[in-house]
């Protein structure tokens, strides 16, 4: 794929980790010591993500179940639309670690409402 231009910086597009040699996510979108003393906390993220632990955590989601009741919500999306499977492993466990416990009283509360309107 060809390499777009991003801050006066070329940016690999292509986003196949595996195929691409490099030590962290630092080094493969360009980032240098003056980008490292202006965005600290960032370039400590980027430096911590490397191909071994985007491996890791892609196989972690593969791994992810989802509930038998959102897997119905799934099936009524690919009617419509197509999301790969790792997508909705990746929502799911980004729901599961993001959500805070009112929400689930906040939706046994309006859950009845919902069923009405899906109808």
């Amino acid at each position: 794929m060809a390499n777009k231009l991003y801050r006066g910086r070329t940016i690999r597009s292509n986003n196949e980790f595996g195929k691409e040699n490099f030590k962290s996510l630092f080094e493969y979108y360009g980032f240098d010591k003056k980008d490292e003393k202006q965005y600290p906390v960032v370039s400590k993220i980027l430096k911590q993500i490397t191909p071994e632990r985007i491996e890791k955590e892609v196989e972690k989601i593969k791994k992810i179940e989802i509930p038998p009741e959102l897997q119905k919500w799934v099936r009524e999306y690919e009617k419509v639309g197509e999301r790969k499977r790792l997508l909705w492993n990746f929502w799911y466990r980004m729901f599961q670690t993001n959500s805070f416990p009112v929400f689930f009283i906040i939706f046994k509360k309006i859950k009845n409402h919902l069923r009405v309107l899906n109808y």
